[in-house]
């Protein structure tokens, strides 16, 4: 049984200039020509055209499309690599997404003229490059859901503000870092960045890094450089 081009068409959904750049490439025919020299498809090459649709659909790039269509074993490792490709790009949208998504939230919450949009700007996004040298979006973001304090089920930000209170009021009242009261906020420290972190001893220590190597994520934090020099202390006598 045989189908001419349009037909071929019809049942493919593929155009008559695909199919004929498939043909150019050895990838399908010689498709046999008739007497009055229209092509015409058989069984087989419908097979194929099929198997090429899908091949396309997943990706796979006509400069592969032979080795796969004639070693099937030659398709997981050319899906493995498209996957692999197709996983960083959506990384890299979700970053874009994430970082569009924070600009328009600046953008709403100030009132900037001309002038200073550029610098609102570049400080947004250089805040989230900040953040991305310590921990994938994904970390972010769950760090960020965080709903509630370890101990109390308080709100985990108001939890957090209201250690950075009492912690700020002991220093102002002249607590030494060695005292009772300090070492129990300290100890209330450890849980707080624990629970944010998940138990996660890696994203532990890259929050630590992040506070010590960066003035604006502390800042970000409500900490300012006299009370992070406390509980530097603090935290030596603990």
């Amino acid at each position: 049984m045989g189908w001419k081009i349009g037909e071929i068409v019809k049942r493919t959904s593929l155009t008559a200039r695909a199919l004929h750049f498939y043909e150019e490439q050895g990838i399908i025919g010689p498709i046999f020509r008739n007497a009055s020299g229209h092509r015409v498809y058989n069984q087989s090459d419908l097979l194929r055209l099929q198997q090429i649709k899908t091949l396309r659909q997943l990706g796979v790039s006509i400069s592969d499309m032979p080795k796969v269509l004639n070693d099937t074993d030659q398709l997981t490792p050319l899906l493995k690599q498209q996957l692999s490709r197709l996983q960083q790009q959506r990384e890299a949208i979700q970053q874009l997404e994430n970082k569009i998504g924070m600009l328009v939230e600046t953008l709403e919450t100030q009132t900037q003229s001309p002038f200073d949009l550029d610098e609102i700007l570049f400080q947004t996004l250089e805040s989230m490059a900040m953040y991305e040298k310590y921990f994938k979006k994904t970390e972010i973001d769950a760090m960020h859901q965080q709903p509630h304090s370890p101990e109390n089920g308080e709100n985990f930000e108001d939890a957090w503000n209201h250690w950075i209170a009492k912690m700020q009021s002991a220093l102002s009242s002249g607590e030494s870092p060695k005292s009772k009261t300090v070492q129990t906020l300290m100890n209330h420290w450890v849980e707080m960045t624990k629970h944010l972190t998940n138990n996660d001893d890696a994203k532990l220590k890259a929050f630590n890094e992040l506070l010590h190597n960066e003035p604006q994520a502390r800042k970000d934090h409500g900490i300012n450089d006299e009370l992070f020099e406390f509980m530097a202390k603090a935290s030596n006598a603990h």
